[in-house]
């Protein structure tokens, strides 16, 4: 999805029981409390918009506090917002949507669309910003069935389908832990991220000049998907004679394991995340 501008869940189920008195025997009887599953996962999908352009692959990263962040595969786009669900699996979103501009090495997805890897990247947001609103359906474990309407006036819908494998591995921040990069065609790199075993970050990358510190958080143990939050500081020659500029932006992360649908060879860390006036994404490997 291109308007005029990141990470995709076996849900436990869990059973209330309280205990209350029979007036006939008194023996204890459980009453069992029902629980809704939540939308919560990892997707892969398409975007089809209403212009008649083809088809874009999709990654969500979903987590179960009502965070969402979608973006192409492609590195083009990218939507950090919220979502909410209705008792009768109605979904709706409300996301900024930032247009992307790689800032290294791009990515790309698989001929058909059914699958997307990426070779690695960053992407920052370099073009129009603007709300897109989501409205649809949701079953939990299965799919995120939305259409879309952009405050530009573009529109579309989105079919995303649950990536069980990708979502049902545990959490740990020490599974995060190491160096994460972006590498040129020949091999240099140019984005380099470092994270420790209580899942602090720092990183640097070369275009744009920045450098990052930051975060990641455990949302649910059971769950592939992170709390990010990175400050970024960067050096703006073009706009303000170099002088730096922070901003924090908030976000999700996951890891996703090497030759997975949604990577290569190599395992793949993904960094999304937003502040009201820009948003990152950053597809990492291991340095080779």
């Amino acid at each position: 999805m291109k308007f005029a501008a990141p990470h995709f869940p076996i849900l436990a189920l869990a059973l209330g029981v309280t205990a209350c008195s029979s007036q006939i025997d008194s023996i204890s009887t459980p009453v069992v409390a029902t629980s809704t599953l939540s939308p919560g996962g990892i997707y892969l999908g398409q975007d089809n918009s209403d212009s008649g352009k083809a088809a874009t692959t999709v990654i969500a990263l979903v987590n179960e506090n009502q965070d969402l962040e979608l973006y192409a595969s492609n590195g083009s786009y990218l939507l950090s917002g919220l979502y909410s669900t209705t008792t009768t699996n109605g979904f709706s979103a409300q996301a900024r949507d930032f247009q992307l501009e790689s800032s290294s090495s791009s990515s790309s997805s698989s001929s058909g669309g059914s699958s997307s890897s990426s070779s690695g990247g960053s992407s920052s947001s370099g073009g129009t910003i603007s709300t897109v609103n989501l409205v649809g359906s949701y079953a939990a474990q299965s799919q995120i069935l939305a259409s879309y309407t952009n405050t530009n006036g573009v529109s579309g819908s989105y079919n995303l389908s649950y990536q069980a494998a990708l979502y049902q591995i545990p959490s740990t921040l020490a599974t995060l832990a190491g160096t994460w990069v972006v590498q040129d065609a020949f091999g240099a790199i140019i984005d380099s991220f470092s994270i420790n075993s209580s899942g602090s970050i720092s990183g640097t990358t070369a275009t744009p000049q920045c450098s990052y510190s930051g975060q990641a958080s455990i949302i649910d143990l059971r769950y592939n998907i992170y709390g990010l939050t990175l400050t970024e500081s960067c050096i703006s020659t073009a706009t303000n004679g170099g002088s730096q500029s922070s901003v924090t932006l908030n976000g999700l992360a996951t890891l996703l394991p090497a030759s997975s649908v949604l990577s290569n060879s190599q395992s793949e860390l993904i960094l999304a995340g937003a502040s009201t006036s820009e948003g990152r994404l950053f597809i990492l490997s291991p340095p080779s």
